[in-house]
């Protein structure tokens, strides 16, 4: 690139081959491009370790669920018939 030391004229009657372009674009030419943040793919292992997640709480689920029923996620179940006259049978001092 040759750097002319005349002055660049921004007269729009100048026809466009005496204008020095290079001159004109130097200041666009020394700015950075600005960060792009938030573009970037999720890492393969994040979504290896919300997969592994996800399929373990629906396996627990399906193990543990008790089939949703009532009596089982009480925390008094319903005495069962005989077993009651079991344990007052029981003398402990014996």
């Amino acid at each position: 690139m040759s750097e002319s030391k005349e002055p660049v004229d921004h007269n729009p009657d100048t026809p466009p081959e005496t204008v020095d372009v290079t001159q004109l674009h130097n200041a666009i030419m020394r700015e950075k491009f600005e960060p792009a943040d938030g573009y970037e793919p999720i890492p393969m292992w994040f979504i290896a370790v919300l997969g592994a997640l996800l399929f373990w709480g629906g396996y627990y689920l399906a193990t543990y669920n008790g089939d949703f029923k009532r009596s089982w996620l009480d925390g008094d179940p319903p005495p069962v018939a005989g077993a009651a006259a079991a344990i007052q049978a029981v003398d402990p001092m014996v």
